[in-house]
């Protein structure tokens, strides 16, 4: 996770990329708003925008490996037989009763 994080620093598309944002360089092209929006979020926080771009995406990076993480092993459970799977009507059920007794706790 570490050597993705440093990388991100360096991320370039790669010219051949399909994306409307690529400009063949690896440089991206912002659309108008988006572009609008990290400038001011750059200057109220007083940093530079690749800077605060750079560490958007570096978070972005890390919540995403973490997820893929947890659906791995939670994957890997199901497979082992640590975890049993529910249907689509009891997950639910359970989700019900659980906002439920949460509502009741806060009246």
């Amino acid at each position: 996770m570490g050597n993705l994080l440093k990388d991100c620093a360096s991320l370039r598309l790669a010219s051949g990329d399909a994306s409307p944002y690529s400009e063949g360089d690896g440089s991206i092209s912002w659309p108008r708003r988006r572009k609008r929006s990290s400038n001011e979020l750059a200057a109220e926080s007083r940093r530079g925008t690749n800077e605060l771009l750079q560490d958007a995406l570096a978070g972005y990076l890390d919540e995403l490996a973490q997820a893929r993480e947890m659906l791995n092993s939670r994957y890997d459970d199901l497979k082992s037989g640590r975890a049993k799977p529910i249907d689509d009507e009891e997950a639910f059920a359970r989700l019900k009763a659980k906002t439920e007794a949460q509502r009741n706790r806060s009246a």
